[in-house]
């Protein structure tokens, strides 16, 4: 039996849940959600309430609907006031693309957390498992019957085989702001996915040269400490392995011919770039164990993002859904760092 909604005073997740719902009052929300959903404003950021409610309590969006009509006190609580059929609150999500809501939501964060820094900045980035709530005991699945879903079979060490996606997710340093997330089919290692992830970052000018990005031991692979010196021009801090090898990375730089295509003091200027990355790099890579504090952070920042968006049990089965309910989760996670919960311990009881 579900518990009812019933809005307590004093208690830590309503009271989160009002400061987040009221952010839908602020102008510069409201322009931003107009720009995507011009025709009714209203209608959609009342389909937002209900969404993230549901999420926050983890339940349908059906039984909040349900819950509505019922209780004066949910719809004073909420500002939900004509309430909507599950039906139409599906339409209006569906008629987002998932860019256009990817875009939508990191403007939003920007207006509550404030834009990127300027001048280099360090970025921590990690990846989480999502498991889908297939029952595969009772219905068989097999790689070719997952051939065309963007759930796939996959393995963790934490989880073992599980069918799902993976979210990539990146956030400032200093500010724990998020920056980023990208949601992948199925569960590729880390590895695979290096290239995807910077590219993105830097395509969406979140990671810009002279940058350093922090990753953890799942994405370590020496092409990738290279490319990110040469390709990407910032500062690759994956935690090296036990018999990693400094040699290995700077006796193997090479520029390509394109390096050289610039004036002359425009190549002097790159190498001078390179130089002082790589310096940069051989420092931190050599002392990357002062990183570990950093990087636990985003762990308790990812708790929060699955306790308050239900990634933690996934009743969607597209890639489209699931990263438009992982946008939300990571306004949410953005809005509760904003008002205080901005240090490990804090993170974590937020997410218990």
């Amino acid at each position: 039996m579900k518990t009812p909604l019933v809005p307590a005073e004093k208690d830590l997740r309503w009271e989160l849940v009002r400061n987040v719902l009221g952010i839908s009052k602020q102008r510069e929300v409201r322009n931003i959600v107009s720009k995507f959903r011009i025709k009714p404003l209203d209608r959609t950021i009342m389909v937002l309430k209900i969404v993230i409610t549901s999420m926050f309590f983890e339940v349908d969006i059906t039984f909040v609907i349900s819950e509505l009509p019922a209780k004066a006190s949910l719809r004073e609580f909420t500002g939900v006031y004509n309430v909507p059929d599950a039906k139409a609150v599906y339409r209006l999500l569906s008629g987002f693309t998932v860019e256009q809501f990817m875009d939508m939501v990191l403007r939003i964060v920007n207006t509550v957390c404030g834009k990127r820094k300027s001048g280099k900045i360090m970025i921590i980035g990690d990846t989480t498992n999502l498991a889908v709530n297939i029952n595969w005991f009772k219905k068989k699945s097999t790689k070719t019957n997952l051939k065309d879903e963007d759930y796939k079979w996959a393995y963790s060490k934490s989880k073992g085989y599980y069918i799902g996606m993976k979210l990539a997710f990146a956030m400032e340093d200093s500010s724990l702001k998020p920056l980023a997330f990208l949601v992948f089919p199925g569960g590729p290692r880390d590895p695979k996915i290096f290239d995807e992830i910077v590219t993105e970052l830097m395509r969406r000018k979140i990671l810009r040269k002279c940058d350093y990005l922090v990753l953890d031991k799942g994405f370590y692979a020496y092409r990738h400490y290279i490319e990110g010196l040469t390709e990407y021009g910032i500062v690759p801090l994956i935690f090296p392995l036990i018999n990693f090898k400094l040699e290995k990375v700077s006796d193997h730089i090479q520029l390509h011919f394109d390096f050289f295509n610039d004036n002359l003091s425009c190549v002097k200027e790159k190498i001078r770039h390179l130089e002082s990355i790589l310096a940069e790099f051989k420092y931190y890579i050599l002392n990357w164990k002062q990183l570990k504090p950093k990087r636990s952070l985003i762990e308790a920042v990812f708790k929060v993002i699955k306790g308050t968006s239900s990634l933690g049990k996934l009743h969607r089965f597209t890639l489209a859904s699931v990263t438009k309910i992982a946008s939300l989760g990571v306004v949410l996670a953005a809005i509760s760092i904003s008002l205080g919960f901005g240090d490990k311990e804090s993170l974590q009881k937020l997410a218990e």
